[in-house]
C-alpha cells in the first residue's frame, strides 16, 4: 500500500507529538547550547549572554551557572515543574519585585557569585514571597553587607540559607517573623567581630559561623540548635553559653587552651582539632556522658590522665606530642571502637588495654620496637595500621586472636620469620609493601593463617638466585590460588636470570629454536651456494662444447 502526499506530510508531525507525549518533550526542545536528559538541562559554562528557550519543556533541574547573564530569567515561569534553578557565577545584579512570579514549584535557587550589592537590589522583602515552595536559597559570594530588619529577607517557606562570603558585618534580623521556618543558616567567611549576641530565634537547627572573626559571642537564646560550627575563629572566647540540645560542635582552630563544656550535655560529636590543649583530664568532659566522637588532633597533648574519656566510641589523638603509650590513654573507655594515634613520637609499641577497641592507627609514630605482648590487652582488635614506622623486626610470640587486617607497609622489615604471623589465626589482609625484604619468604610463615586472602609484597628488593629452592616455593605460592596477591606484577627476582624454572625452560627453548633456525638457514645457504657453483660449471662446459662445434677451425680449440 502506498502513502498519499498528505499522509507523508503528517507523519513527522505525528512522530513529534508522540515524542512530546511519551518522551517528556525534553529531547525535542533541548537547545543546541545545552545537554539534556529526561528531566534536567545543563547549560553551564557555555559563554551564553541570552537565555535559551525551552518551550514549556518538562524540566525539573536547570543549570545555567558560569555564563554572562545579567538579568533574572522571569520567562522560565512557564516551566511548571522547575524544581531547581542554578544561576551562580553570572553577572546578575538585581531582581525585580515580581521576578519570581509563576515559579510555583521552585524549591532551590542558587544566586551565588553574582553582583548583588544589597538586599534592596533583589527586593528581598517581597520578591521571594512569590515562590511559595522555595526552601533553599544560596546568595554566597555576593556583597550584601548585613542581615537585618531594614529591607531584609522575608520568606514564609525558606528553610536553608547560605550567605557565606557575603561581606556580612551586622546581624539584627528577627528570624521569628522574617524567616519563621529557617532550619539551617550558613555564614562562613564573614566579618562578625562586633557581633556579641545573636538575635533571639527558636527553630534553627544548624548554624555555621566558621572563619567569621568572632570574639565575645553568646548563643544562649538559640533554642533547639543541633549543629554549631565555630571553627577558625582564633580570637573566640567560648564561655557562658548554654546549649543543652546541641549534638554536633566544631571548635577547631580556635586557639583554645581550655574549655568548659558543662552546659553541653547532649553533644555527641566534638571537634577540638588544631588548638593548643596541653592536657585533658577527667573533669574536662565530666558532664558529657553522651559524647561519642572526639577529635583532639593537632594539639600539644603529651599525655592523657586516667579516666578522661569514659563513654567515647571514636577518639582522634593524631599529630600531638605523645611519646609513650600507657594504660591511661584508653583505660576505662569500655565502648571505644576507633583510636587514632598517628603522627606522634611513640617510638616503642608497648601493651595497652581495651576490651572493645577494634581499630587503631599508629602510623608515622617513629616506632622502632614492638613488645611481644603489645596486643595481648586488646581482646577485640580487628585492624592495626603500623605503616611508615622504623620497625625492623616482628616478635615471634606476638599474638591477637581476632586481628583481621595488619598494615606494615613502608617500614624497615628485612626478614619475615617462620613464626612472625603465627599468633594471628584470623588474619585476612596483610600489607608488607615498601619494606626491605630481600630473601624469599618461607611458605611456612603463613601456614597458621588459614583465612589470609590478600597480601601486598611489592616494592621490595628480592635479591636471590632464581634457581634457589626457597624462592621457587615462594613464587609458586604467589602464583597459586592460595593467596590473592594484590601487587603480584611488582614482585620479581632481581637476579638477571629468569625468576623460576618454568621461565628458564621457556628461554632455553627460545634460544635453542633460534639457534636451530639459524643453523638451518646457514645450511640451506651453503647448499644453494654449492648448487650455484655446479650449475655455473655445467653452463660453462656446455658453452665450450657448443662453441667448438660451431668454430672447429679456431686455433684456441
Amino acid at each position: 500500500m502506498t502513502r498519499t502526499r498528505s499522509e507523508s506530510r503528517l507523519l513527522p508531525v505525528i512522530i513529534l507529538i508522540i515524542g512530546l507525549i511519551f518522551g517528556g518533550g525534553v529531547a525535542a526542545v533541548c537547545p543546541i547550547q545545552c545537554q539534556c536528559t529526561e528531566h534536567s538541562a545543563d547549560c553551564s559554562r557555555r559563554g551564553l549572554s541570552e537565555y535559551p528557550s525551552f518551550n514549556n519543556a518538562n524540566i525539573s533541574d536547570l543549570d545555567l551557572s558560569g555564563n554572562n547573564f545579567t538579568k533574572f530569567p522571569s520567562q522560565y515561569s512557564n516551566l511548571m515543574k522547575l524544581n531547581s534553578l542554578d544561576l551562580s557565577d553570572n553577572f546578575i545584579n538585581k531582581l525585580d519585585v515580581d521576578a519570581l512570579k509563576g515559579f510555583k514549584s521552585l524549591r532551590t535557587l542558587n544566586l551565588a557569585k553574582n553582583l548583588i550589592t544589597s538586599w534592596t537590589d533583589i527586593n528581598a522583602n517581597v520578591s521571594f514571597i512569590y515562590a511559595p515552595k522555595l526552601y533553599t536559597l544560596n546568595l554566597s559570594g555576593n556583597s550584601l553587607g548585613s542581615l537585618g530588619f531594614s529591607e531584609g529577607l522575608i520568606s514564609e517557606t525558606l528553610g536553608n540559607l547560605d550567605i557565606s562570603s557575603a561581606n556580612i558585618r551586622t546581624v539584627d534580623i528577627n528570624l521569628r517573623t522574617q524567616l519563621p521556618k529557617l532550619r539551617a543558616l550558613t555564614m562562613v567567611n564573614n566579618n562578625l567581630s562586633q557581633l556579641i549576641q545573636f538575635p533571639q530565634i527558636s527553630y534553627l537547627r544548624s548554624l555555621d559561623l566558621s572563619n567569621c572573626s568572632l570574639k565575645q559571642f553568646n548563643l544562649s537564646y538559640i533554642y533547639i540548635l543541633n549543629r554549631l560550627d565555630l571553627s577558625h575563629n582564633p580570637a573566640l572566647n567560648f564561655s557562658g553559653m548554654d546549649l543543652r540540645d546541641l549534638i554536633i560542635l566544631d571548635l577547631s582552630y580556635c586557639n583554645l587552651s581550655k574549655i568548659d563544656l558543662s552546659n553541653f550535655a547532649s553533644v555527641l560529636r566534638l571537634s577540638l582539632r588544631g588548638n593548643v590543649f596541653e592536657s585533658i583530664n577527667s573533669i574536662t568532659l565530666a558532664n558529657n556522658s553522651k559524647l561519642r566522637n572526639l577529635d583532639l588532633s593537632e594539639n600539644n597533648l603529651t599525655g592523657i590522665e586516667k579516666y578522661s574519656f569514659n563513654w567515647l566510641e571514636e577518639l582522634n589523638l593524631s599529630k600531638n606530642k605523645i611519646n609513650q603509650l600507657n594504660e591511661n590513654i584508653i583505660n576505662g573507655i569500655n565502648f571505644l571502637r576507633t583510636l587514632d594515634l598517628s603522627h606522634n613520637n611513640i617510638q616503642k609499641l608497648t601493651g595497652i588495654e581495651s576490651f572493645g577497641l577494634e581499630t587503631i592507627n599508629l602510623s608515622y609514630c617513629n616506632i622502632t620496637t614492638i613488645d611481644r605482648k603489645a596486643l595481648s590487652g586488646l581482646g577485640h582488635i580487628r585492624e592495626i595500621d603500623l605503616s611508615h614506622n622504623l620497625i625492623s623486626e616482628i616478635p615471634d610470640q606476638m599474638e591477637s586472636t581476632f586481628l583481621t587486617k595488619l598494615d606494615l607497609s613502608n617500614c624497615e622489615l628485612s626478614t619475615i620469620g617462620d613464626k612472625s604471623f603465627q599468633g594471628f589465626p584470623e588474619l585476612m589482609n596483610l600489607n608488607l609493601n615498601g619494606n626491605r625484604l630481600s630473601n624469599p619468604v618461607n611458605c611456612s610463615s603463613f601456614r597458621h593463617n588459614n583465612y589470609l586472602e590478600q597480601i601486598e609484597l611489592g616494592d621490595n628488593l628480592w635479591n636471590c638466585t632464581c634457581q634457589y629452592p626457597l624462592f621457587l616455593k615462594f613464587h609458586k605460592l604467589l602464583t597459586s590460588n592460595q593467596l590473592k596477591i594484590m601487587d603480584q606484577n611488582d614482585i620479581s627476582c632481581n637476579s638477571p636470570i629468569c625468576i623460576n624454572e618454568e621461565k628458564s625452560n621457556v628461554w632455553t627453548i627460545i634460544l635453542l629454536t633460534t639457534l636451530g633456525n639459524s643453523l638451518l638457514v646457514l645450511f640451506f645457504w651453503y647448499c644453494l651456494k654449492i648448487i650455484r657453483k655446479r650449475m655455473q660449471r655445467v653452463y660453462r662446459r656446455d658453452f665450450l662444447v657448443n662453441y667448438n662445434e660451431l668454430n672447429p677451425m679456431d686455433p684456441s680449440n
